[in-house]
C-alpha cells in the first residue's frame, strides 16, 4: 500500500463465526489507518454484530448473500455507490471477485487460493486448507500484506 485509502472495504460475507474471527483484522486496520473510513461487507444476519464493532465505520449489507440479488453485477452496482478506493477480501468467491472488479475498485486484494484470484490485482498465497494457523491469523496476514 502506498497511500492510505480514504475508503477501504473489508469483505467477510460468509458465516457469522468467520466474521467474528475477522474482528482482530478490523482492529489492526483501524489502528494502522485511523483516517481511513472502514466498510464491512456482511450478510444481513451478521450486520448487528458488525454495527457494534468500534473499528467499522459503515456496514454494507450484501444483498445477495442469502440468495435474492445475488448476481455479481447487482453487487457491483450496490458497491459502486460507496466510491471505494480499496477492497480486502478475507474470503473470496467468484461472485464477489467479479463484483469488486465491475465496481471499479482500484485496489483489490484476496487470498490466492481459488480460481477467483484472477479478478484481483493483488494476491497473497495462503494455504488455509492446511490449517497451519487459526483462521483469524490468515485474516491478519492479509491485512499486514495490505499495509
Amino acid at each position: 500500500m502506498i497511500d492510505p485509502p480514504d475508503r477501504l472495504l473489508v469483505v467477510r460475507n460468509d458465516k457469522l463465526g468467520d466474521f467474528v474471527l475477522a474482528l482482530p483484522t478490523f482492529a489492526l486496520l483501524r489502528q494502522a489507518l485511523p483516517q481511513t473510513q472502514l466498510f464491512a461487507l456482511v450478510p444481513q444476519y451478521t450486520a448487528p454484530i458488525a454495527q457494534l464493532c468500534p473499528a467499522i465505520d459503515q456496514v454494507v449489507i450484501d444483498p445477495g448473500a442469502t440468495g435474492a440479488g445475488g448476481s455479481p453485477l447487482a453487487l457491483a452496482h450496490h458497491l459502486a455507490r460507496y466510491q471505494l478506493d480499496a477492497a480486502l477480501t478475507l474470503f473470496s468467491t467468484t461472485r464477489v471477485a467479479i463484483a469488486l472488479l465491475a465496481a471499479r475498485i482500484p485496489y483489490r486484494l484476496a487470498p490466492a487460493t481459488k480460481i477467483a484470484q484472477v479478478f484481483y490485482n493483488h494476491r497473497l498465497t495462503q494455504r488455509r486448507s492446511r490449517s497451519t494457523q487459526p483462521e483469524f491469523q490468515y485474516n491478519l496476514d492479509l491485512a499486514r500484506h495490505y499495509l
